[in-house]
């Protein structure tokens, strides 16, 4: 999977939305993903003047599992007229997590007021891996099972044989 960081500075008229589409279709033209080369990115967005709406809006960008379209893993909002910004993390850390890490660093040493957050991981994977907690527990039961089981044979084997 091929990976990228995307510094975006949308004009102020446009919506949380609208800026996820540009953000979106522009990932699509220039990386061009599909199902077998695929695309993970960070997003960078900068305003100079305060937005509409807020920040922790943009945590509806990140997706919480892969897309054949490019794979937003994280999105960092800087609003540089208040000095706050407002980073959301997919539940899953990457290689491009230590990006994250650094951009949520430095803005936190310039000053800025930053809140982050990390996303839910999807009720199909909490699923998956409870599963696979599950199954070497069942597998160490079953293997004493199988112990007991030899021994209550041994024993009746014995048992039959010198009675």
């Amino acid at each position: 999977m091929h990976r990228g960081i995307i510094d975006y500075a949308p004009p102020l008229h446009l919506s949380r939305t609208q800026i996820e589409l540009e953000v979106r279709k522009n990932v699509k033209s220039i990386y061009s993903p599909t199902w077998a080369r695929g695309f993970a990115f960070g997003a960078v967005i900068q305003f100079s003047s305060s937005p509409d709406y807020l920040l922790n809006t943009f945590a509806h960008c990140v997706d919480g599992i892969n897309r054949s379209k490019g794979v937003w893993q994280w999105i960092i909002a800087i609003d540089h007229h208040t000095h706050t910004a407002y980073g959301a993390h997919m539940w899953m850390r990457g290689s491009l997590h230590p990006m994250f890490d650094a951009t949520v660093t430095n803005l936190t040493e310039l000053g800025y007021q930053v809140q982050t957050e990390y996303l839910v991981k999807p009720r199909l994977f909490r699923s998956i891996d409870s599963y696979f907690n599950f199954v070497p527990k069942a597998i160490g039961f079953l293997k004493k099972l199988q112990l007991l089981t030899l021994a209550i044979l041994v024993i009746f084997l014995s048992y039959s044989y010198f009675k």
